[in-house]
């Protein structure tokens, strides 16, 4: 038999199916209200590696029921996490929105993020081509000169974001 859930880890669980949407991310200030950062951050990564385990079991079999049976977290990246929903057609886990992961990481940062031209043009419509690649320009602060970092779609593994 399972040990009984937290409190704390409860209400991660509650606001995260609260606020799940398609491609939506969460960090562990959107929980700060919760408690100290270290105690956050540890029922996130606990969640997460739970995800992990039923994701790679999932995977394994190829029987995705399981996995979708029980609330899941899953990691992005360090302080990144996401709740997958089910794709309507493939049956299987969605991935993170790359645009919500890159503003969450740069917001993280303290920075702002620039969107390309062609997945602007893309969102508004100008154009039916989707671009291969997310090329991300973030904004010079006052003590540094900015950065570039290009995001993969597809990639491996249950984020699909690379950098």
């Amino acid at each position: 038999m399972a040990p009984p859930l937290s409190p704390l880890r409860l209400e991660l669980m509650r606001r995260m199916q609260a606020g799940a949407t398609a491609g939506q991310v969460f960090t562990w200030s959107d929980f700060a209200d919760l408690g100290p950062h270290e105690i956050v951050e540890r029922h996130l990564l606990r969640l997460a590696a739970a995800g992990e385990t039923a994701y790679e079991a999932s995977r394994k079999s190829g029987d995705w029921e399981p996995f979708f049976a029980d609330f899941r977290v899953m990691r992005v990246a360090r302080g990144i996490y996401y709740s997958p929903v089910r794709n309507r057609m493939t049956k299987r886990p969605t991935v993170p929105i790359a645009e919500n992961v890159v503003a969450a990481v740069v917001s993280r940062l303290g920075g702002r993020w620039l969107v390309p031209p062609e997945a602007a043009a893309h969102e508004l419509g100008i154009t039916n081509l989707v671009p291969a690649r997310l090329v991300v320009e973030t904004c010079p602060s006052s003590d540094d000169l900015g950065h570039s970092a290009v995001f993969r779609s597809g990639g491996s593994g249950p984020s699909g974001v690379r950098g």
